[in-house]
């Protein structure tokens, strides 16, 4: 169930004061709510991958069960891909952020 207009509304007040109150804060919550978001693309692309691998199995009993898993498969590792990419990305800005605050 969805926020309604005018609580839409309140919560990004609340995130706008936030955000001026305290930014440190902000940015560690919008890293943390980022790195669980990716985590559940990875786990979700290991079990397609899992699933797909038996549905690829499945071959034995009727083309069509080896060709979803296929497709399965090959979402899964686009999907991990793009999570794992993402991940690297973000861990080489902080590296690469933090080299230069300690400079």
């Amino acid at each position: 169930m969805g926020l309604s207009e005018h609580e839409q509304k309140i919560l990004d007040e609340i995130e706008r004061h936030l955000a001026e109150d305290d930014p440190r804060f902000m940015q560690r919550a919008q890293r943390v709510s980022s790195a669980r978001f990716g985590s559940r693309r990875l786990v979700g692309a290991a079990v397609g991958l899992v699933v797909g691998l038996v549905l690829l199995l499945g071959l034995t009993f009727h083309i069509a069960f080896g060709l979803a898993g296929f497709a399965v498969m090959f979402a899964s590792v686009v999907v991990g891909a793009t999570a794992l990419r993402q991940r690297l990305a973000e861990a080489a800005a902080r590296s690469e952020k933090s080299d230069r605050s300690s400079s």
